[in-house]
């Protein structure tokens, strides 16, 4: 209410009042010793822009300053910094975006979209869904301006002069898998982060860009350990896999979040995998087959396991998550699918028979493991075997219940 109130008095003013407005808000500029104040300063510059549109610009003159300081002083300490004041930059930034896109894309902002790329990575999903919003604009700029082009050379320069280089890509294609790996990703933040990553991944697979280093992830498999016989049968040890290019290595990511499987037995915890699955898909259908030959296998790993009916699928008496995971597994099927459209049958079977003989030799070696351990360490397998039962009890209680529910009309 306060903003549409405020909004109408910029429409109204004349060129006095809007001189005084202006005057008075940077003044307020100058007050980063209260940050309440300096929130709302920024919020109401959003306001100013949307109101004047093009006949506002020289107000970002001496704004352009101040969102750059606010944007880098709260990711540099985002524990102690206020989201709330992030959030009104980005905001404000968004709606300059908006109303000038030839200023905000040019060379001179730079800094400042490095700073919305560093966002990604901020612990609050509002920042992460703006930043991951407005560097889509920017990506879909550099895109579009370099569309003729067959084969693209980084750095990329856009419509207006703003370059997109090979460490911005790498760092942009990091931080946006990372905000698909948090527990509980709201919807809209995993569907934005997996436009930004297609994005991302033509650019890399145009360009054949090349990864930094040689060994850019841990193993799925160190963080799941503890998992029982069943799971760890359902979740298959990650190849010894070096990604050689940029694509390589999104693939080999999307790829560990599909096999990692849901966290809980809900169907939030399906939105990641769903994700990675849009990905890989829109991907393997628009970038050509040498781009995406060096990590066949690395995806049929991922769809076979979702897809084995050896198998078993996670239960819930939650229906809505069924019905998802189902889905999954039908998406899953369908990327299969269009994999042997474009390699052909002939080698289409061929990497697939490499994968199936892969985890099958994989899982000859932990039953030998275990067979091992139940004999040199009897009291570790002790406990495992009573955890297991744990388990067991209780998702025998999960489906008493459920089905105790469906009974009684719940």
């Amino acid at each position: 209410m306060a903003s549409t109130l405020l909004k109408a008095c910029f429409e109204q003013a004349d060129a006095e009042r809007i001189k005084s407005f202006l005057t008075l808000l940077k003044s307020w500029l100058g007050r980063r010793d209260q940050p309440l104040l300096y929130q709302v300063t920024l919020q109401a510059y959003g306001t100013f822009f949307e109101s004047r549109g093009t006949s506002g610009e020289k107000a970002i003159v001496y704004l352009k300053p101040e969102l750059e300081h606010a944007i880098e002083k709260c990711v540099s300490d985002s524990v102690n910094s206020r989201w709330e004041t992030l959030y009104s930059a980005l905001q404000t930034f968004s709606k300059i975006c908006h109303i000038f896109p030839s200023l905000a894309l040019g060379s001179d902002y730079a800094k400042l979209w490095a700073s919305v790329r560093q966002c990604l990575s901020y612990p609050h999903a509002w920042v992460k869904l703006l930043s991951a919003k407005l560097f889509e604009s920017f990506l879909t700029d550099v895109t579009r301006a370099n569309a003729k082009q067959e084969q693209i050379v980084l750095p990329l320069k856009g419509s207006n002069g703003l370059f997109l280089d090979r460490r911005e890509v790498m760092k942009a294609t990091k931080a946006t898998l990372g905000c698909l790996k948090v527990p509980c990703i709201p919807e809209d933040l995993a569907s934005q982060g997996a436009r930004n990553l297609v994005l991302l991944g033509r650019i890399m697979g145009r360009s054949s860009l090349q990864w930094e280093s040689a060994n850019q992830m841990a193993t799925a498999g160190a963080a799941h350990d503890d998992k029982d016989e069943d799971e760890a049968q359902s979740s298959e040890d990650l190849q010894e896999f070096e990604p050689r290019t940029g694509l390589d290595f999104l693939f080999q990511q999307a790829s560990e979040i599909v096999r990692c499987g849901p966290l809980t037995k809900n169907v939030w915890a399906l939105l990641p995998i769903n994700a990675a699955l849009q990905v890989t898909r829109a991907l393997c259908n628009n970038l050509p087959t040498p781009a995406i030959a060096g990590s066949i296998e690395t995806i049929l790993l991922s769809l076979h396991n979702l897809t084995d009916p050896s198998i078993p699928a996670p239960f819930s008496a939650d229906e809505e998550f069924s019905s998802a995971y189902k889905s999954l597994v039908s998406e899953a099927s369908d990327i299969m699918n269009l994999l042997q459209q474009k390699l052909g049958t002939t080698a289409y079977v061929s990497k697939i028979s490499k994968v199936r003989e892969g985890v099958k030799a994989r899982r000859e070696d932990r039953r030998v493991k275990r067979r091992i351990e139940a004999v040199t360490e009897p009291e570790k397998v002790g406990k495992l075997k009573k955890r297991k039962g744990e388990k067991k009890k209780e998702k025998r209680k999960e489906k008493s219940a459920g089905h105790r529910s469906a009974r009684r009309g719940w």
